[in-house]
């Protein structure tokens, strides 16, 4: 009996060490499976961020080469705009300028004018005068004329001898004419 239940023993000592080592086989397993498990997750998470990076950093690549083409772009229309600028105003100030040498010009030439006119004024007051003086006394002639043709009144005494003289040349009235008033 002793040698049965040891052999018994003995058999489940086997089997117990049998599953020890299955056991401790398959924790084996497990640990080898859990740590492949584990480096193949960091790869793929290495990836995953190495693919991350790689995305961020194109995106912002493309980012600043963007922002530098629209800073070229706002250089560039800036740049345009002050030139536009700066033409119109050298066009304007040269217009300015032409137009002031011509109003001097037309200044010199009205002062000149002036001058000669002046002159000619001055060198010619006495001829205009003997002209200006017959000028007004034709003029007064024309209304006395005007005056004489359409009256119809008769004028008497100191203010029809006035009349009279002032119509009549001096010359004409001599001693020897005498007027016989009715």
């Amino acid at each position: 009996n002793l040698s049965e239940k040891e052999r018994l023993y003995d058999r489940r000592l086997q089997d117990i060490e049998a599953d020890i080592n299955v056991a401790l086989v398959n924790r084996k397993k497990e640990v080898v499976n859990a740590e492949s498990r584990r480096e193949v997750a960091v790869t793929k998470q290495q990836e995953t961020a190495a693919v991350n990076k790689k995305r961020a950093e194109s995106e912002l690549n493309v980012a600043q080469a963007k922002a530098e083409q629209e800073n070229a772009k706002l250089l560039a229309v800036a740049t345009s705009n002050a030139e536009s600028a700066r033409i119109k105003v050298d066009k304007e100030t040269e217009v300015a300028i032409f137009e002031s040498e011509q109003l001097i010009k037309v200044a010199e030439n009205k002062a000149t004018a002036l001058k000669t006119e002046a002159k000619a004024e001055g060198d010619a007051a006495e001829s205009l005068k003997v002209i200006r003086e017959h000028n007004l006394e034709m003029a007064k002639l024309e209304v006395q004329e005007s005056i004489a043709k359409r009256a119809k009144i008769v004028i008497s005494g100191d203010q029809g001898d006035a009349l009279i003289n002032s119509i009549l040349d001096k010359e004409l009235l001599t001693s020897q004419i005498s007027l016989n008033y009715k």
